[in-house]
Order: C-alpha cells, then structure tokens, then sequence
C-alpha cells in the first residue's frame, strides 16, 4: 500500500488526481493522508470527489472514506474498461483538472473511452477549455487521438459548462518503445502568436470588436521579430457572467518540429483593454524569456514524463511540478528528478 501525504509541496488537489492517474496507470493501491491540507477549507471538495467517482466508474474501482470533507481516502484500483461514461460535477468546478486524473490510464488500458462531462469549463485556477484543447492535447498527440466537443461554456458560479471527449488510445504493451518521449527541451525560434477570447453573452456587443482592435495595436511589435499575431474571439451562451482568454504561442525546436505553449486565464468584470494588455505582457515574457514549456504545461506533462520518458525545459518548478514528481517517485521504479537552477526535468537521465 501506497502512502501518500497530500500536505506536500503545494498541499492542493493535484496530488489526489495525480496519485488516481497513477493507481489506475500501474493497479497499486494508494492511502492519501491530509487531502487538500494546505487549503482553507481543506479535505475533498465536489470537484475531488468526481475525480474520485470517474476513476471508479472507468475501472470498477474501491475506495474508502470518500465523502465531502475528507482528509484521508484509500483507493484500490482495478482495470479500465471501454465505455461511454457520464459525469456531473455539480458544481462550477473544472472538468479540464478533472480529466488530469485518468487521462493516462485510460491511454496506457489502450481501452476506447467516451466521457459526457458537465461543469465548469473556464474557472480560476485551472486550464481552460482552449488551453485544454489546443495546448495540452497537442503535447500528447503522440499517444492517443482525440475527438473533444464543447456543447456549451460553463463559468463560476452556475458552471453547467457541457464537453463530449472520445479517447482512443494509440498506445499498447508491445509497441511502447516506439512511442516518443517527451521532449520540450530546446527552442529555435518563435514563429505564430494567438489569442483566443470567448465571453458569454451577458456582455455587450462591442466588447469583443473591442478586444480585436486593441490587440491588434498592441501585438503590432511583434512583427518586427517575424512572429506572426492573430486574435480569435467568440461569444457564448452561459449560466453566469464570464468570460475567458488563452495564449497559444508555437515556436520550432531544433528539430524544427512544432511546439504549442502558452497560458490561460478568466476575467469578469475587467475593461477589454486591460484584458488584452495582460496577455500581451505574459506573450512578451514568454518570448523575451525564451520559454521553452510554459509552468502549467510542464506540470500536467509530469505524468506522460514518468510513463513514457523524456525532459522538459520549464520556466519554473513550481510547487505543483514538486508535488506531482513526489507522487510519481512513489509509483514508479524509474524516478524524475529535477535541477531547480537550471529549471530541467527528466526521467532517469543526467542532464548536463
């Protein structure tokens, strides 16, 4: 058995969904003390337990002591199995964190799975659902092929955001060798700029001809470095007020394959200028700073890092990326490590 303290690092829900993804991933048991220890309140939440409730719908799995609140939960795990399977947060809470937790899984079960999910799709503190789409799943391509649906945004507090995702995996015991490894390691040169913003229809007509006009003024610069720039936006229906942006920046490594990267956020009451001038400060620090794998890619990557290999070239190791490598060390005989100065991650392999 498996122990796990959730009070490390970040002390947050990823090591509850880390530690499923890995359970369900290698069929260790696992005991998960302090949940959620370093937050206010902590213990599970509604978004944790329909992490929980999805790990064991895909497998018939057991576990124990999941119920709201709950600081300790022990999970025994048992296969995947294929299937269309429906699932309600009953909250605003994030379906995108929520998929973190079987994702790889479902993957390596090579088990063709269908998920109905309802709740939030862009709230505080998680991917949105673009981020989710065109950053994340592109860095995981090589694994499975993906069909994901967004029937309708769902931000705090109402959520009722709806997604359809079908998962089929491309990965089988026999062939892993030939998957490749995850490598966000060097960079060549930038080459394309998008902003994608959505908003609901609580908003007024102008807001978003607004948001093009300013990011077409601001991102003029960007040009001069032969980095092309675009703006997409979009209007949505929704419960509640809100609205969301998410950077993609892709760049050429040197093997002049493409790399998407970038960062998301969600906004409600802000002007349309400060929106865009936020974003347009976080592309220049990503290109002025070189980044090669922005801190929440390199975080939700832990996990394919640990199966399949590689390295990363992270802006930062954050507490999650810690924490998330703490619970993969604890699953896995080929161990992660980390050089914090020199922000590099990688599976079993000296650096230099």
């Amino acid at each position: 058995m498996i122990v796990i303290d959730g009070s490390k690092y970040e002390g947050g829900g990823s090591i509850l969904r880390t530690a499923l993804a890995y359970s369900l991933t290698t069929q260790k048991p696992f005991k998960i003390i302090n949940i959620r220890k370093n937050r206010n309140p902590s213990g599970l939440k509604n978004q944790h337990l329909a992490s929980i409730k999805l790990a064991q719908m895909i497998s018939n799995s057991a576990v124990e002591n999941a119920e709201l609140g709950s600081e300790t939960i022990t999970f025994y795990p048992n296969k995947i199995k294929k299937g269309t399977y429906n699932i309600d947060i009953g909250t605003a809470g994030s379906i995108t964190l929520l998929l973190q937790s079987v994702l790889l899984p479902i993957i390596v079960s090579s088990k063709k799975i269908s998920l109905r999910l309802k709740g939030g799709t862009d709230v505080n503190n998680s991917p949105t659902f673009d981020y989710f789409k065109y950053i994340f799943l592109n860095s995981i391509k090589e694994y499975s092929d993906f069909k994901i649906e967004l029937l309708r945004r769902g931000y705090y507090p109402k959520g009722n955001g709806r997604i359809n995702i079908e998962i089929n995996p491309k990965y089988n015991d026999l062939d892993r060798g030939e998957f490749k490894k995850i490598d966000y390691y060097n960079l060549k040169n930038y080459i394309k700029v998008t902003l994608r913003v959505n908003a609901s229809k609580h908003y007024d007509e102008f807001f978003l001809q607004q948001i093009n006009e300013y990011f077409k003024l601001l991102s003029s610069e960007f040009k001069k470095h032969n980095i092309d720039s675009s703006v997409i936006t979009s209007y949505n229906d929704s419960d509640s007020k809100g609205g969301s942006y998410t950077i993609e920046i892709q760049y050429y490594d040197n093997n002049e394959n493409v790399k998407i990267i970038g960062d998301s956020d969600v906004f409600l009451n802000e002007k349309p200028q400060s929106i865009v001038e936020n974003a347009i400060m976080r592309i220049k620090n990503i290109v002025e700073n070189k980044i090669v794998c922005d801190k929440h890619l390199s975080d939700q990557l832990i996990s394919f890092l640990s199966f399949f290999g590689g390295r990363i070239k992270a802006e930062e190791i954050t507490e999650h990326v810690k924490a998330n490598i703490y619970v993969s060390n604890l699953f896995f005989e080929n161990k992660i490590f980390y050089d914090e100065e020199k922000k590099i991650i990688f599976l079993n392999e000296k650096i230099e």
